[in-house]
């Protein structure tokens, strides 16, 4: 899914999305930690760490604290409560189809909240060893969702 620029209906797909697992293990073990670990970050409110699973490509065009201010805004859209009870439900539901090209990859992401499954195309390239979350194509700036 795609992360922050967003209404609400936007936001969720930020909530699924994620970037890179490390460590060993196979590619597609990776991206399934990093999709974990995006999920858990959001959980935690952890923006900052869920920031730093993103794409040298995204950083560069959408500043941390671009990034964190999106957060905020859409923070803003929900009551606390509506935003901690998103957040307590969140969960990732499936992780499949992952098709990797050299750096590359896609995978289809699905992901529990608000009461419904949403399924999205998330987006990885390989930075140094890891794989990180990356933006769509077509997309600009914070934008993660493409055309």
């Amino acid at each position: 899914m795609r992360w922050l620029i967003l209404p609400a209906s936007g936001f969720l797909m930020l909530l699924a999305m994620a970037a890179c697992g490390g460590g060993s293990g196979s590619d597609e073990a990776q991206i399934r930690q990093l999709e974990q670990d995006s999920i858990d970050y959001s959980k935690e409110d952890s923006w900052s760490k869920f920031y730093d699973l993103s794409s040298q490509e995204f950083q560069e065009r959408c500043p941390r604290d671009d990034f964190l201010d999106q957060v905020v805004t859409t923070k803003e859209l929900f009551s606390e409560g509506e935003w901690k009870d998103m957040l307590e439900e969140l969960k990732l539901v499936t992780v499949e189809n992952i098709q990797i090209q050299e750096d590359t990859a896609t995978a289809e992401v699905t992901s529990y909240s608000m009461g419904e499954e949403q399924t999205e195309t998330d987006y990885y390239v390989k930075e140094d060893g890891k794989w990180r979350l990356a933006p769509a194509p077509g997309s600009e700036g914070c934008d993660t969702s493409g055309e």
